[in-house]
């Protein structure tokens, strides 16, 4: 069935809005039942909305121009966002940011490459992170994107706007004396565990802290065929000495239900912000991120000279560039690489 609701609260108060989605002759509309108040209301739009189509393909009727709100096409935006994003409850909580920004233009068309330049600065001047920025802005050129596909409008003003630069530098990789260290601030913790996962696969927070016994297969051939979440796919990989030893503490008896819990809320946790700069602050380290263990074991790999598509199969990137992100090459190791070059330099010279 072509037709469903979306639910909300607003005040307080439960709101259901009914949206259909349909394809006549190539041409796919995703349309807001305006008023529908339940399931056969929504239907008969739905008919209408086909009727009215058909008519327009068929030039009985013409195609005249429409004004859409900035409201219709944020609820466009959330109903497509829940169906097919995992990131619902983050772009809901931006759009309300953006519904609040341009509602002052009111209907789609009316927005320029000008307005957007002057959001983007908006949010610029809130000193929120570079990547942030560019996170709304893919928001918004979905949006237009998907207006565009409903012709409501023709064209994406985000198109020509210059994404924020995001300075790739800041990074920092963990030396080994602050791995101990760290490792023995958290000792006997739930922390330790995520932190032993996380400089022992390379996986991303958002894939450990979720992680159930389920999802770990067959780790007692020191293989572990995880899923990962933020790929949706399984993957084969090997234990190290020290994740194995790791989840051989846990008695076999328990080991069901979530990898990791937090002791106060008794579930898996869904962020280790407090718990993390806690650790940090006792084992006295500075200016590192937790995604930084990423960067820490991508690095450690590629100068111990492993390499990079075995390095890419580890970090489980879909794309060897990627990986390159990841990669972080200590100064000394320019040196040595020139001391190379010297090298043939003065054979070559030799030989003259």
């Amino acid at each position: 069935m072509s037709v469903y609701d979306v639910k909300f609260k607003k005040d307080g108060i439960e709101i259901i809005k009914w949206y259909c989605s349909f394809q006549i002759n190539g041409e796919r509309k995703h349309l807001l039942c305006r008023g529908a108040k339940n399931k056969k209301e929504a239907i008969q739009m739905e008919n209408a909305f086909k009727y009215r189509l058909q008519q327009q393909q068929n030039g009985i009727i013409s195609r005249e121009e429409t004004k859409f709100s900035v409201d219709r096409l944020c609820d466009t935006f959330l109903a497509y966002s829940k169906t097919n994003k995992k990131s619902y409850k983050q772009d809901k909580s931006r759009v309300k940011v953006i519904r609040k920004f341009f509602c002052k233009y009111k209907y789609i068309n009316s927005i320029r490459l000008d307005n957007i330049e002057q959001f983007k600065n908006e949010l610029l001047s809130r000193d929120l992170k570079q990547v942030t920025v560019n996170k709304y802005l893919e928001i918004i050129s979905k949006m237009f994107n998907i207006a565009i596909r409903n012709k409501w409008t023709v064209e994406n003003p985000v198109k020509d706007t210059k994404f924020t630069i995001i300075n790739d530098n800041k990074f920092r990789i963990l030396g080994i004396d602050e791995q101990n260290k760290l490792l023995d601030a958290v000792k006997g913790t739930y922390l330790e565990g995520i932190i032993i996962f996380a400089l022992n696969t390379g996986l991303r927070k958002s894939d450990i802290l979720p992680l159930k016994w389920e999802d770990i297969q067959s780790y007692n051939d020191k293989v572990i065929h995880l899923y990962v979440r933020k790929t949706n796919k399984y993957v084969d990989m090997p234990c190290t000495n020290m994740l194995y030893e790791f989840l051989e503490r846990t008695p076999k008896g328990n080991r069901h239900g979530a990898l990791f819990i937090n002791p106060i809320t008794k579930k898996a946790p869904k962020e280790i912000k407090r718990a993390w700069n806690t650790a940090k602050s006792k084992a006295g380290i500075k200016n590192f991120r937790f995604h930084d263990l990423r960067h820490t074991v991508a690095t450690r790999l590629v100068n111990a000279g492993v390499p990079l598509p075995t390095v890419k199969l580890v970090m489980t990137h879909s794309d060897i560039s990627t990986t390159m992100k990841y990669v972080h090459t200590p100064q000394e190791e320019l040196f040595k690489a020139m001391d190379v070059l010297n090298s043939c330099n003065e054979s070559t010279i030799q030989n003259e």
